[in-house]
């Protein structure tokens, strides 16, 4: 279960970072 939650965090930061570049 943890995994599953720290791959799904994993996943937002990653569009974070993308929308952050972006938005740069």
């Amino acid at each position: 279960m943890q995994s599953n939650i720290t791959d799904e965090r994993k996943h937002i930061q990653r569009i974070y970072v993308e929308l952050f570049l972006l938005s740069h």
